[in-house]
């Protein structure tokens, strides 16, 4: 009992550290962490798509029984980039009895989608959003992890992946950004939260989502970090043990996003793609599937368009289609347009 008792304490010790404030500076530090944090213009009509009457409303009841709560991750990116938020997600030191106490007295509609990571979703006037405990990582397997609740939003923001991911911002318009990511996003430069090989062990999905964000919002195909990358090229095997579905949610966006035929390549060149499915392929399945990408730019092409000009049987794309259990009607593209192609070939 003593000896949980002193765990517990040094917890609460670890998650609530000394915070010292320079009252003539906008950064916080907490023991030897810094957060820049600034104010954002409230007015900017970015962040109040973000800050809705209803989003308003639901923080309120939060705040006003003593809980935290903030805009988090996608949502916080996609309005420093002057893009309308697809998701509105929520982080809060409310724990998830705590929220379903809430969301009951206030008889909002819930779904437990990830209670024992701390996740619950409620539909509020015709619109999902996520709340989100803050956690940490206590144990990680390089797919899923076990957590622990906690009070410290640093702890939070330094088990996400990306710094630009990283940020968060409260009711009141405040960014905090622990690890510079509105630097990194103002730069196009894609960084792993902290080393990048913990990250990536993590969870070795990371891998691919370096090459999706990368696409997001780099300028150019030459802001690649070749440390970062060795240290892709070397954990790769570890996307192996991770479930297909998850691979082709982020290949699918991968490849018909900006840069694909330079990201794809590189995946090739760095051990990634042997370890996720893709077929072995040639220089010339590359130019051909630079050249589709290029021609359906602007047509927003089905991501299987494109992943079949990888294949060069027809064969070979009912394989990739079972191996990435894509689903029927993607199947069924597949092997219509290697069919196709196959037949054109032979009249040539």
């Amino acid at each position: 009992m003593l000896s949980k008792y002193v765990r517990n304490v040094s917890q609460l010790y670890k998650h609530f550290n000394f915070i010292k404030r320079n009252p003539n500076s906008s950064v916080t530090t907490m023991a030897t962490r810094t957060c820049n944090k600034r104010q954002l213009d409230t007015n900017l009509p970015e962040l109040r798509a973000l800050l809705t009457d209803d989003v308003k409303w639901l923080c309120n009841l939060f705040t006003s029984r003593g809980y935290e709560i903030r805009l988090i991750g996608g949502a916080v990116r996609d309005m420093l980039t002057h893009k309308p938020p697809k998701d509105i997600d929520l982080s809060t030191t409310a724990v998830p009895d705590q929220m379903i106490h809430i969301f009951k007295e206030n008889e909002i509609r819930y779904i437990e989608t990830g209670l024992q990571h701390g996740t619950l979703t409620i539909h509020l006037n015709n619109r999902d959003y996520e709340l989100t405990t803050l956690r940490i990582d206590v144990e990680t397997y390089g797919r899923q992890a076990k957590v622990e609740f906690t009070q410290d939003w640093y702890l939070d923001a330094e088990r996400r992946d990306l710094t630009v991911n990283a940020m968060s911002v409260d009711m009141n318009g405040m960014l905090w950004d622990y690890f510079n990511g509105e630097v990194d996003l103002q730069a196009g430069k894609i960084r792993f939260v902290g080393d990048d090989e913990k990250r990536i062990r993590e969870d070795y999905l990371r891998i691919l989502r370096y090459f999706r964000f990368y696409g997001k919002i780099a300028p150019d195909i030459y802001q690649h970090n070749e440390a970062t990358l060795n240290t892709i090229s070397s954990l790769a095997d570890g996307l192996k043990h991770i479930a297909v579905e998850r691979i082709w949610v982020e290949m699918h966006k991968i490849i018909i996003g900006n840069y694909a035929p330079h990201l794809l390549k590189l995946m090739y060149d760095k051990n990634v793609a042997q370890h996720i499915g893709l077929p072995t392929c040639t220089t010339e399945h590359l130019d051909e599937f630079e050249k589709v990408w290029s021609h359906t730019l602007d047509l927003n092409p089905s991501p299987v368009t494109l992943l079949v000009t990888l294949v060069s049987t027809i064969k070979e794309a009912e394989l990739l289609s079972l191996k990435w259990k894509l689903s029927n009607t993607e199947k069924n593209l597949a092997m219509f347009i290697a069919t196709y192609r196959y037949q054109s070939k032979k009249n040539r």
